[in-house]
């Protein structure tokens, strides 16, 4: 039903059943973004010299306060959609059942043995943007470039999963990932599996990282499974940016770039699952992740059973 053709009280209804549906972090932005109502307090009519008063530059209050309704509507629903959005991008850890995503990335480097366990492949990119014109410093890279941080995370057939498209690029990866509703949830033991992240993140029970010296044997093993595994986000990610050139550069606000970005992972998504060609990878200079040293203590326990268990053979 068009907006116009509701009265105010019936937009005052719709209205307030919409902003209650918003979550604590959207109404914190509707309200930081939300104009006053104008016009509802016009100035009094001033006499003309004939005597008769003017009433042409006050805004009769009852259609003020309709327009107003319909506007803050509008940008309640707008809120709604991103959120639609950016959850269309996160259905982790996928559409499938997590045995067959298990088994899926298993098959990837069976040779000489596969990855147990594994539902997801995690890495951080950079989207190029412009300058912002607020908090510009929190935007440049490593590389001195402008851009967005982020997360991907894939299964074995290059569905993206989960992407966290809302980062500054001077923020690191393994911030990210320990910030993210995700990291949390797979902590709280909610998830049945691991994630593979290169030594840019720290390794956890639920986030196998590779060891940093590995020795010959079955950490070499191990080392070799995980790569070959993990190589499968890095391919996504690649895939990603050739399907969708203006991933190159972004020529706009980070808060659009970031609607930007989700709605290419969605329509990546789409590619996928409707079997569509895959475009030629783009080569790009690998990015070299800062190594990280803060290992849980817990989890090189879980890398060493997953070492001794299945790449000691």
């Amino acid at each position: 039903m068009a907006l116009a053709s509701l009265s105010s009280e019936e937009l005052l209804s719709k209205l307030t059943e919409a902003v209650l549906e918003l979550s604590e972090e959207e109404k914190r932005e509707f309200k930081a973004s939300s104009p006053p109502p104008t016009g509802l307090r016009g100035k009094r009519g001033r006499r003309t010299s004939s005597g008769s008063s003017s009433e042409a530059s006050n805004p009769d209050p009852a259609e003020s306060f309709t327009s107003f309704l319909q506007l803050t509507t509008r940008r309640v629903a707008r809120l709604k959609k991103k959120r639609q959005r950016r959850a269309a991008g996160n259905q982790f850890p996928g559409h499938k059942p997590v045995r067959a995503i298990k088994e899926e990335f298993h098959m990837i480097a069976e040779s000489p043995l596969g990855f147990p366990n594994v539902i997801g492949c995690l890495d951080g990119t950079h989207i190029p943007i412009i300058a912002p014109s607020q908090n510009e410093a929190d935007y440049v890279n490593r590389k001195s470039i402008h851009s967005i941080n982020v997360q991907i995370i894939c299964d074995a057939a290059h569905i993206i999963t989960n992407v966290e498209a809302k980062w500054p690029g001077s923020v690191h990866d393994s911030r990210i990932y320990r910030e993210s509703s995700l990291s949390n949830r797979m902590g709280q033991g909610e998830m049945d599996g691991l994630l593979l992240g290169d030594r840019g993140y720290p390794c956890q029970p639920t986030l196998m990282t590779p060891y940093p010296e590995p020795e010959p044997g079955p950490q070499q093993h191990f080392n070799m499974a995980h790569n070959r595994t993990r190589a499968r986000v890095e391919m996504t990610i690649g895939l990603l940016k050739s399907r969708f050139q203006c991933l190159r550069h972004l020529r706009v606000t980070p808060e659009r770039a970031c609607d930007i970005i989700v709605a290419c992972v969605v329509l990546h998504n789409i590619a996928i699952i409707r079997g569509e060609q895959h475009p030629a990878l783009q080569t790009q200079d690998p990015e070299a992740d800062l190594i990280h040293t803060g290992d849980f203590q817990d989890g090189r326990v879980v890398r060493d059973l997953i070492c001794r268990n299945v790449f000691a053979n």
